[in-house]
C-alpha cells in the first residue's frame, strides 16, 4: 500500500507540474517578477473554492475557466465562472466546486490570462491480490445534492466496487490532494453508511504519516450486518504495537478491506457513501422486515424477497389462514443483505384461497405477507 500511495502522489505533482507547463514554463520567481493580477492564496471548505486575488490594475470584470473532472472515473469538462474585483486592490472570491475531484482553473481580468491554479482532493484508490482477485467494478461517484456541515471532515465522493475474491478487496481515499496529511483530533467518530454483501468482516486502517510499519498502524474490525450506517469512535481504532488511543493529527488516508477468511472463492460488493469524521451520531435506520410476494395472485410457483442483517437460519411457511394449517414448510440459509428465495407448493396441493407467507429465526420474526393462491 505504502508503494501504491508514494506512486500515486508522484504521479499526481508530475501531473500538476505537467498541467501548469503546458501554458508556460515553470520557474521560481521574485516578487517584484509577478504578475500584475494573480491568486495568492487559497483554500478549499466543503463544497467551497476560497481564493485571495491580487489585482494591481484597473480591471474589475473576469471569469475563471475551470477544467475540471468531476471524479476520478469521469472524463474532463469546462465551465465559466464571471467574478468581479477590486480595482488595484485585494478581493475575496469563492467558487463553488462541490464534490468534485480535480481541476485547473485558469483567470482571466480584461479578457487577458492572468493567472492558473490547480485544485486537487484525496483520490479513491483500489488495492487487492492480483492472482486471487478479480475486479469487475470499481466506482466512484459524486452526490447529487452535496451537504456538507462545518462540523465534519468529509472523505468527498462515494464509491461502489464489485470483486470475486479468495482473500481480500481494499479500497482507500487519501485525506486531500498531494496525499498530505490532515489533523482530524477534533472530531470523536467514524461514520459512513454502507452497504456490504459478501462479507460481515471489515477491517477499516486510518493511516499515520508518522507510522512507517503498515502493521502498525491504527485499525479496527467492524461487523457489517447488511445496509445501514456505520459508526466507529476513534477511540476504539487500536494498534498491535502503540499503547494508547490514536492521536489522529496526521491522517494520510482511510482505509477498508473487505476481508474473505471462508477459502473459497466469492464475491464481494460494498457501497460505500457519506464517509466522514464527526463529532455527531450515526442514524439508525431499522432494517425493513416486510416480505415481497411476486407473482401474486399465484398459481403455486412465486418467489420471496426480504432483506437479512445476518446469516441466521431461518424457516419460512405458507399457512392457509381459515384453517390455520402449514401447507408449506422450507428452510432458509440467507445471505446479509438482499435474499430472494423460489418456492414451489406440492403438485398434490389444489386449494385456491388466501394464506399467510411467514419468514422467521432465532430472535428473527417477519411481518406475515398475505398471499393469493389460484389454482384455477
Amino acid at each position: 500500500l505504502w508503494a501504491l500511495t508514494y506512486d500515486m502522489v508522484k504521479s499526481m505533482t508530475q501531473d500538476i507540474i505537467d498541467k501548469l507547463q503546458l501554458n508556460g514554463s515553470v520557474n521560481s520567481v521574485t516578487s517584484a517578477e509577478l504578475p500584475l493580477a494573480y491568486i495568492s492564496k487559497g483554500n478549499r471548505k466543503g463544497t467551497t473554492l476560497n481564493l485571495t486575488f491580487q489585482n494591481y490594475t484597473s480591471y474589475t470584470s473576469g471569469y475563471f475557466e475551470l477544467k475540471e473532472k468531476a471524479n476520478e472515473n469521469s472524463l474532463l469538462t469546462i465551465r465559466k465562472i464571471p467574478f468581479t474585483t477590486k480595482a488595484n486592490g485585494i478581493s475575496e472570491l469563492t467558487i463553488p466546486v462541490k464534490d468534485n475531484y480535480e481541476g485547473s482553473i485558469y483567470i482571466y481580468l480584461n479578457n487577458t490570462l492572468t493567472d492558473l491554479v490547480y485544485l486537487a482532493d484525496g483520490s479513491w484508490n483500489i488495492e487487492y491480490n492480483k492472482t486471487s482477485t478479480t475486479i469487475k467494478k470499481f466506482n466512484v461517484l459524486n452526490e447529487s445534492n452535496v451537504s456538507i456541515s462545518n462540523e465534519e471532515h468529509r472523505l468527498l465522493r462515494n464509491v461502489e466496487v464489485t470483486a470475486n475474491t479468495k482473500d481480500y478487496i481494499s479500497i482507500y481515499k487519501t485525506m486531500i490532494g498531494g496525499g498530505l496529511e490532515q489533523d482530524v483530533t477534533k472530531f470523536k467518530n467514524l461514520i459512513f453508511k454502507g452497504n456490504i454483501i459478501g462479507t460481515n468482516t471489515v477491517k477499516i486502517t486510518l493511516v499515520k504519516k508518522s507510522i512507517t510499519n503498515w502493521d502498525d498502524q491504527y485499525s479496527y474490525i467492524l461487523k457489517t450486518s447488511g445496509s445501514k450506517e456505520y459508526e466507529i469512535a476513534l477511540k476504539d481504532f487500536k494498534s498491535s504495537k502503540i499503547s494508547g488511543d490514536i492521536t489522529a493529527n496526521d491522517i494520510t488516508a482511510v482505509n477498508f478491506s473487505f476481508i474473505n477468511s471462508s477459502g473459497v472463492n466469492v464475491e464481494i460488493i460494498a457501497n460505500l457513501s457519506k464517509v466522514r469524521f464527526t463529532n455527531g451520531n450515526a442514524v439508525y435506520e431499522p432494517m425493513s422486515t416486510a416480505i415481497s410476494i411476486y407473482p401474486n395472485p399465484s398459481n403455486g410457483k412465486f418467489s420471496t424477497q426480504f432483506l437479512s442483517e445476518t446469516s441466521t437460519p431461518l424457516i419460512l411457511k405458507v399457512i392457509e389462514i381459515s384453517t390455520g394449517k402449514i401447507i408449506k414448510t422450507q428452510f432458509i440459509n440467507p445471505i446479509i443483505g438482499t435474499n430472494q428465495v423460489p418456492v414451489i407448493l406440492d403438485n398434490n396441493f389444489n386449494s385456491s384461497g388466501i394464506y399467510f407467507v411467514t419468514v422467521e429465526g432465532d430472535g428473527i420474526k417477519y411481518t406475515p405477507t398475505k398471499l393469493m393462491i389460484n389454482r384455477n
